[in-house]
């Protein structure tokens, strides 16, 4: 694949070398994609651990929808925008 840069004006093909530098920063851009959108998961699903425990206040119903909220965070992995989300791709809080 060709990819082209603009130099002021002028539109050239890159160079090797540019290529390989813009896929280096896409790579680590792609990397701390992953790295904030699995801290915000894993934050998300310890701020609700305590809905899990036995003696929490919540009712059977409740702990249900919680249970399936923090199963559809761990799922979140396998969203077609992972890990670029947009904050309407992240489940909703009961």
């Amino acid at each position: 694949m060709t990819m082209m840069i603009f130099d002021g004006q002028v539109k050239r093909p890159m160079t090797e070398a540019e290529i390989e530098n813009y896929n280096a920063g896409t790579a680590a851009r792609d990397a701390e994609y992953h790295t904030v959108s699995r801290g915000i998961r894993n934050k998300l699903l310890l701020e609700c651990d305590w809905t899990q425990v036995p003696d929490s206040p919540l009712t059977d119903a409740e702990r249900e929808t919680w249970a399936t909220y923090r199963q559809e965070l761990r799922d979140i992995t396998d969203h077609t925008n992972w890990p670029k989300l947009a904050k309407d791709d992240w489940p909703t809080k009961p």
